[in-house]
């Protein structure tokens, strides 16, 4: 899946991960939290 990864004090970067809970930790270095801010399906994943 495409992803937006957003690190402080780092410009963002577009990626292709693979669509699995394993691929997302690997991305935010341990476990994730699936966060929805806005009213539609688009959502911020972080590390918790």
């Amino acid at each position: 899946m495409k992803v937006l990864i957003v690190e402080p004090g780092k410009y963002p970067r577009e990626a292709d991960i693979e669509h699995t809970l394993e691929a997302e930790q690997a991305v935010v270095g341990g476990t994730i939290e699936a966060v929805y801010p806005w009213r539609d399906s688009a959502c911020v994943v972080c590390n918790e």
